[in-house]
Parts: structure tokens; C-alpha cells; sequence
């Protein structure tokens, strides 16, 4: 009773200054407080703590600490607004280094100067007033062993319940998943854990666990980062482990070929017959079959995290580091500067958003010309008719996309999306079928895409100097672990990694056919392509190495440190330790800005 007897005003003013910066927010927002319970727990944890510590410090801190706190969080509250009215989505701290270019934005903010930010704002001034006035006239109680007492007892259960507040947060948001989910999106958990998929993140988390967590994460990836040292590291590193570019029997055997790479989403080998897949199968007898490329899996989801291995010959790192901020480093030897600069229109295409992984800002820092977004465009109709891969070509602006018009060589990077599931009935291209009837006709989609794409290319007379690259970006996870492994013939005394053999195919109308047993991953598929097209480009600028080169490490590993080797009976775990460790240090470190 002693807090409650002198601090009452006080105390009342303060948490609902508090309260009033997180329900304001998530109305100005246009989503109610009740919706989200994750949202409501890490709120009320905040709540407790700061305004706890407002109440029993001194008056002169609690001033300085009520003004920082509440006007910090105001002010961000209100930018987020703008930003998210204006942008689409929520900022988080990296995006304050591109400060200046939000003053191009300046005169729209006018334009969302609505009843809901003008109540917010004029009622959060006039609570903060009054609160501090509270403060100010609020006398303190001299130091006496009895107060201290009392506040230390006070202070460890305010910090008990926030504590078992914030635990429950987090534990409302599910357990975290590995493998088994297909949008991600749709596991909040390993939203939170990886914070890459912004709206939700505020969604889950509400403006004071956002803003926390965004900036204990950008402090972790960046501030903490000695990059000096971890660039020498690199630097020494590499000398230690030179690479020497030699001809081998197939550089330069796709010369001057146009390019067509495609990601399939969700295609497994098991699915590579003539029952389900005979296109890609004819293609695989025909072409440069790899049969033992494998698909692991760092950093990011999956589909994302074999998209980055494949454009930059690096894997997103394991250390939990927005994958998404990357779009600001420099990828000079990238898939798509490699092609640019060697005469090539580069552009890539897919149904999903442009912000969606932040594919758009990725896929331009890549090299790329354009990210075309179908659902962006408007190209074809809702989005349940994008599930449908055969209309990338059936759709005749979308296959202008993919095949370009003019003499310009070409290189269009295309992300496939029938195959991705879950496959149930609600599945838009599965309606009233069985999971297993979901799953091979969303395969065989796949397949009379591809079809029709070589079709179509033979008539316009292009399918001579064209080639196609092939490459699936995951084993068909949203069938269920178990599933796969009963139908790759896997038992439970394999590596869990075998799981991770998928397709990889590369077919023209000339090329010798030859079935590859060498072992590779995805971050070697880009230095392969160099030889492949006979690029002058040093091997050293990757970690991953031409498959067909003398110098090709046989083996694959992944995020656990376990890893898979062809022909080699020598312990690689430092190795394998020391190429994660290095991978991701060059991606944080930006390493090839100054290379």
C-alpha cells in the first residue's frame, strides 16, 4: 500500500501513457488488441517493466526515463505508420541507413493524414502531458530500509511475471519447424525466430517487442561484428585454399546459348518418370543428368535459401541474419553480372509478390534487370490462377517475359510454383483430390509447363540456341519427412541428408548426354555454369566450384555439421566447420565490396 498511497496518480497516468502507445498503435493500425494473444503477452511485459521502473526510481530518472521512453516509442509508432502507409510494409532499424531517400516520401505523407493518425497523435501529446506533470508534482519517499525492501520485493515479481509473460508469448507462437511447413508465413514461430517477414512480425509481436527485438537482432549481425578481423579471416582463407582455373573437357560446350534456368519448386527426384515428370525425365536422359546434386538447407526457407546459393554461389548463413538486408551488399560475381557482363538481358519472373523473401531488392542487388512479379503485373487473373505453372506459357505476356523479343542473348531466371503445396483438397490446382492425387498432379503441372515451354520455343524457332537449365530448389517437403523417405527408399540408418538429392538437369538440342555422379550442392551450380559458358571469371570469387573442375571438393555438408562424402574416408568436420563460418562471415562483412 505504500506505492499505491503516495504514487496513485502517478502509477495510474504511467501505464496508461503505456497501454495507450499499444492499443493506439494496433488501432491506428486498423487491428484490434484481442486478435493476437502473442501480441497482447509481449505488450503487457513491456508495460509492466518500464512503467514499474518509472514508478519507483527517483524523480529526476523517472523524468528522463518516462520522456526517452515514451517519446521514443511515440515517435516510432507514428513513422511506422507513415512508412507503412506509404511503403506497404514496417521498417526495422537497417532501414534507417537509407534515411535519405525517405525524403522522396515526404510529400505523400500529407495524403495519409487521416481522422485515426490526428486522434492518436493530438491524445498521445496530451497523455504525455499530463502524465509528466503527474510525475513532477508526485513527492518520493525518503530512503528507508523498509521502501528499499519493498521495492526489491516489488521488482522481483514484476520481473517474475514478465518474464513468464514473455515465455508464454513465444511459446503461443508454436513450435519452431525445420522442414515440414510450405508457406512459412503460416508458422509464426519461425517468424519471430528469423524475423524476416516484417507485417507478421508486428503482427505477433505488437510495436514494443518489434522495435526490442529488431534492435537486439541488428546489434547481434552488425554492430557486434568485428569485420576487420573477419575479413582477414576471409582473406586468409582463401590464399590458404587457392583455386587454379584450367580448361576441362566442358568449358565453354554452351557458348553463346541463350539460357532459360528454372527453379522447380518442390520437384524430388522420386517424381522424375515417366508416370508423373516424362518431360523433365526425357530431358534428364537427354541432357546433363547430375545425379547426386543435393539441395541443403542454412539459413531462410528452403526455396529461398537454394534461390541465394544459386545466384551468388553462398548459402544464407545459419546465424539468424536477415537474409533480406543483403540487398545492399555487392554481388559483382553473381549469375546475373556474370551474364550481364558478358552481353546478356537478364531479367527473372514469378507468380509471388516482389516483396515476398524480398525477392524484387534481392533479385536487382543480384544483377537482375527486373524481378516480374505476375501477381504485381496483373498478368493472367487471381492469384489461384498463378498456382498453375502451364500458364506461364499458355499466358502470352507472361511468356514474353520468359522468352524475350529482339537478338539479345538472354538469361531469364524463372521460379516455378505448382509443386509447392500443402497438398490437400484446399489447394488451389487440388480441389476435392486426395494428398496423393494433389501431389502428382501438381508435379505433372510442372511438367506440362516445361512441355509446353519447348513446344512453343520450337515453333518460334528458338529452341536451337537455347538452353535449359533445370535446377529443383528442395526434396517435396509439404508431402511429410516420412513420405519422402519411404519414397526415395530411404531407411532410418540413412543420413537425414540423403532426403536432400533433388534434380538437377542442363539440356539443349545439341548437347552430349552424360549422366554426372559427381557430388555437388547448389553453391557449386553457378561456378558450373561459368565453365559451362566458358566465362573468364576467377574461381576464388566462390566457395562453391565447378563440378567438371580438378579442384572439386566431393563433398556436401550441412547446417548440423554432418555432411556427406564421395570417395573420402578422412574426418571433414573442421572443414566443414570452417566453410560455414566462412560463408556467413562474407555475406554479414559484405566482403566483396572492396574485393
Amino acid at each position: 500500500m505504500i506505492y499505491l498511497k503516495k504514487y496513485w496518480k502517478k502509477i495510474i497516468f504511467v501505464f496508461l501513457s503505456f497501454i495507450f502507445i499499444w492499443v493506439g498503435f494496433d488501432y491506428l493500425m486498423g487491428s484490434s488488441v484481442i486478435q493476437q494473444k502473442s501480441s497482447t503477452l509481449f505488450s503487457l511485459t513491456y508495460v509492466m517493466l518500464i512503467s514499474f521502473l518509472i514508478i519507483v526510481l527517483p524523480k529526476k530518472s523517472s523524468v528522463v526515463l518516462y520522456v526517452l521512453t515514451y517519446l521514443f516509442v511515440f515517435v516510432v509508432c507514428i513513422v511506422q505508420y507513415f512508412y507503412f502507409s506509404i511503403i506497404g510494409s514496417f521498417f526495422g532499424i537497417v532501414d534507417t541507413s537509407n534515411a535519405s531517400e525517405g525524403f522522396s516520401f515526404v510529400n505523400y505523407i500529407f495524403e495519409h493524414l487521416g481522422d485515426k493518425i490526428i486522434l492518436f497523435v493530438t491524445l498521445g501529446l496530451i497523455l504525455f502531458v499530463i502524465t509528466l506533470i503527474s510525475i513532477l508534482k508526485t513527492n518520493h519517499y525518503k530512503f528507508s530500509r523498509k521502501y528499499l525492501f519493498i521495492t526489491i520485493v516489488l521488482m522481483i515479481i514484476c520481473l517474475g511475471v514478465s518474464f513468464v509473460f514473455h515465455q508464454s508469448a513465444i511459446k503461443s507462437l508454436g513450435e519452431y519447424q525445420k522442414d515440414n511447413m510450405w508457406f512459412e508465413e503460416n508458422n509464426f514461430r519461425n517468424i519471430y525466430e528469423k524475423f524476416n517477414i516484417r507485417n507478421t512480425c508486428m503482427q505477433i509481436c505488437g510495436i514494443y517487442e518489434y522495435t526490442i527485438r529488431d534492435i537486439v537482432l541488428y546489434v547481434k549481425n552488425n554492430l557486434s561484428l568485428d569485420i576487420v578481423s573477419k575479413t582477414k579471416e576471409i582473406d586468409e582463407y582463401f590464399n590458404d585454399n587457392q583455386k587454379i582455373s584450367k580448361k576441362n573437357k566442358y568449358t565453354g560446350v554452351l557458348a553463346n546459348q541463350n539460357v532459360i534456368i528454372i527453379q522447380l519448386e518442390g520437384i524430388d527426384s522420386w517424381m522424375v518418370n515417366d508416370e508423373i515428370m516424362p518431360t523433365l525425365n526425357y530431358l534428364s536422359k537427354h541432357g546433363l543428368n547430375f545425379t547426386n546434386r543435393y539441395a541443403p538447407n542454412f539459413g531462410g526457407g528452403r526455396t529461398q535459401n537454394t534461390e541465394y546459393a544459386i545466384n551468388t554461389g553462398l548459402y544464407i548463413p545459419v546465424n539468424g541474419y536477415n537474409i533480406y538486408e543483403s540487398y545492399k551488399n555487392n554481388f559483382d560475381y553473381s549469375l546475373a553480372n556474370v551474364f550481364k557482363d558478358n552481353g546478356y538481358k537478364v531479367n527473372s519472373i514469378h507468380y509471388n509478390h516482389g516483396y515476398f523473401y524480398g525477392r524484387e531488392k534481392l533479385h536487382k542487388a543480384f544483377g537482375f534487370e527486373n524481378y516480374y512479379s505476375l501477381l504485381d503485373l496483373n498478368i493472367g487473373g487471381d492469384e489461384e490462377y498463378w498456382y498453375n505453372d502451364e500458364n506461364l506459357v499458355d499466358n502470352e505476356e507472361a511468356y514474353n517475359l520468359i522468352v524475350p523479343d529482339g537478338n539479345e542473348k538472354f538469361l531469364s531466371y524463372v521460379i516455378t510454383m505448382s509443386a509447392h503445396g500443402v497438398f490437400n483438397d484446399e489447394y488451389p490446382i487440388c480441389k476435392n483430390l486426395t494428398a496423393e492425387e494433389c501431389i502428382y498432379k501438381s508435379a505433372k503441372t510442372t511438367d506440362n509447363f516445361l512441355n509446353k515451354l519447348l513446344k512453343k520455343m520450337d515453333n518460334d524457332n528458338l529452341l536451337d540456341n537455347t538452353t535449359f537449365v533445370l535446377i529443383s530448389d528442395h526434396y517435396a517437403y509439404s508431402y511429410g519427412f516420412d513420405n519422402i523417405k519411404k519414397l526415395k527408399k530411404l531407411d532410418s540408418d540413412n543420413s537425414d541428408g540423403e532426403v536432400d538429392k533433388v534434380p538437377f538437369v542442363i539440356w539443349n538440342n545439341s548437347i552430349p548426354r552424360a549422366e554426372i555422379d559427381t557430388i555437388l550442392d547448389s553453391a557449386d551450380i553457378l561456378p558450373t555454369l561459368i565453365n559451362l559458358f566458358g566465362f573468364n571469371v576467377d574461381p576464388n570469387n566462390y566457395l562453391g566450384t565447378d563440378v567438371f573442375s580438378d579442384y572439386h571438393e566431393k563433398f556436401v555438408y550441412f547446417k548440423d555439421r554432418t555432411y556427406i562424402a564421395q570417395n573420402n574416408t578422412s574426418d571433414l568436420t573442421k572443414i566443414v566447420d570452417k566453410r560455414i563460418e566462412i560463408n556467413d562471415d562474407i555475406i554479414v562483412t559484405n566482403y566483396y565490396k572492396n574485393k
